[in-house]
Order: C-alpha cells, then structure tokens, then sequence
C-alpha cells in the first residue's frame, strides 16, 4: 500500500513530499531543489517536467514532484540538459537591489549573472572569469561608468549595456562614443532590459564561435563570404576590394551597434583617425549601390546623423 505525507517545514516555503511503499521511501525535491542540484535555470527543470523528460515525475496540484535519486536516472538527453552552459552576465551598479533582482529576472532565460558594485570591482571580475555581456551604471562612485567602459574596451570586446538615471542625449552619445553597445535609461522594464540582454548576447555569440566552422555570415537578403570575401545580395553577387570588404564586415560584426567614423576608420585603415571623412563615405556609398536595392533608402548600413553608422539590427 501506498501512503503519501506532505510534511511542512517551517524555514521553507515550499512542501517537502515523502512517498513511503512498505519499508522503501521515495523523497522528493521541489523545481527550485533540483535547478540548484543540476546546474540549471528552474524555467529549464519546469520544462523537462512538462515534457515528461525526468524519470518518476509527477504533479500534485500546481506543484511538481521530482525524485530526489532523479539525478542518477536521468535519461542522455536530460543528462546533455545538464551540462549545457548558461550564458553569463556581469552587471556593474552600486543598487545593490537592482542587481539583486536582475539576477534573479536573467536567471529564469538561463543566464547567470554575477555582480559588484564598483568599476575596479568589475575589472578584476572581468580579468578572472569569462562573460557575454557587461551591464554598466553610468553614475557609481568612485570611478565612474564611463571611465570604467574605457577600461573595458582596452582590453575587451564583449558587448557592453549601459544604464543612468540620467534622460539626456549628451550621456547617450558620450557611453555610443566610447563603446557601448546599447543604452538604457532608468526606470525601465524588466522585459524590456531583458530582450535587450538577450539580443545583445546573440550577435555576440555569432560573431564568436570558437569552432572555426564559420565561413559565411546570413542576413535577410544578405551573405558575407568570409573566405572569398564575397558578397551575394539582390542585386547579384560581388567580389569585393579589400577596404570595402573590410568596412563591411567590421560593421556586420558589430550588427546593431552604432560605430564613430573615428571607429571605423581606425579599424579599417589600421592608423590614426585626422577626421576627414572623404574616405569613409566613398567605400560606404560604393558598398550601397552593391547592397542595396534603393541606395537612397539603405536597409543595412545606416547613417547616424553627427555620429557614424550602424549595420541595422533588423536584418
């Protein structure tokens, strides 16, 4: 015969369930338990619950019932679910809360966030572990976000979000200057600072895959051949000259960030920016006419009036 005890634990908050068959006893363990136990975001142990995916699950009203011996009789499927790698985030600001709680919101789409509270903080965290993406505060004591930004970009590409209470253009343009990626003005919404986190963290993955296989680049109406240094587009195909292939890659890889002419410049020409423009806009109104289907209206590289260009986000 079989009995069920639900046994209330008073320094929880969830039912701790004991199964007992005779002289045999089957534990149980919570979303949250078996998350923290395997590695892995409890939206993830929801939905190998859901799908049936973990041996000896089941439900008792709204509240799932995994097996606490579950580990040892996953299936390899469940076991590839374990060893995936969540992406993680770093995110520089002295509110204390707010990291708090956007560590708990990225958590819930598997990614990890870790958190301090200083810019020289932050440094160091980034000299000793890997991340995919840097969420900065602009006003921190001390060094500022800014100043901290500068330091990240001598040494670091990783995209880079930045965040201030401040609802002005000239903050804006000073953090796109220095080489954030994006720009978020406090309060925002949650959903919002998340779809943010997790666009940014996807061009950044593509544009990094350590497996060497990559050798074309896909955009709507767009392919980058990285070994002919070609183009294929709707207007045919395009073997390109060097600056301009340059100049387009370089913007491709950076999809959606807006970059200074000094930027492009620097990285395309490999010396130091006099601003003079001439050249820039030479390459970049010569790469339109092969890209685009009305050069007057581009879908790919975009002007930023006072600023530089973007490869549009949207393709």
């Amino acid at each position: 015969m079989l009995a069920l005890a639900i046994i209330r634990m008073p320094d929880y908050n969830y039912t701790d369930m004991i199964c007992r068959k005779d002289l045999g006893v089957m534990e149980y363990m919570s979303c949250p338990e078996a998350a923290k136990k395997w590695g892995i975001s409890e939206r993830r142990v929801q939905v190998l619950c859901r799908e049936n995916r973990i041996l000896g699950v089941s439900k008792l009203g709204y509240m799932w019932l995994i097996p606490k011996d579950a580990e040892n009789r996953l299936t390899g499927e469940q076991n590839k679910e374990r060893s995936y790698t969540m992406n993680k985030v770093l995110i520089i600001d002295d509110d204390k809360e707010l990291c708090a709680l956007i560590k708990r919101s990225v958590l819930s789409e598997d990614i990890e966030a870790d958190f301090c509270n200083t810019g020289k903080e932050g440094l160091q965290k980034l000299k000793e572990k890997e991340y995919q993406l840097v969420i900065l505060d602009v006003m921190m004591p001390g060094m500022d976000g800014f100043e901290t930004l500068e330091e990240i970009r001598k040494e670091n590409s990783l995209p880079i979000l930045m965040f201030t209470s401040k609802n002005d253009s000239a903050s804006k343009v000073r953090g796109l200057r220095a080489g954030a990626d994006d720009y978020l003005t406090k309060p925002f919404d949650m959903d919002e600072l998340i779809a943010r986190i997790i666009s940014l963290i996807r061009r950044y993955t593509r544009f990094n895959q350590t497996d060497g296989m990559t050798q074309q680049l896909e955009f709507d109406g767009l392919k980058i051949d990285l070994e002919n240094r070609s183009i294929i587009t709707e207007n045919g195909t395009f073997e390109l000259p060097p600056k301009e292939f340059d100049l387009l890659l370089y913007c491709a890889k950076h999809q959606g960030k807006i970059l200074t002419k000094q930027q492009i410049y620097e990285e395309v020409w490999g010396e130091e920016y006099v601003y003079d423009d001439s050249n820039i806009m030479a390459i970049i109104s010569r790469l339109r006419k092969k890209l685009e289907v009305n050069p007057g209206n581009p879908k790919y590289i975009q002007t930023i009036k006072g600023i530089g260009y973007r490869f549009s986000k949207e393709v």
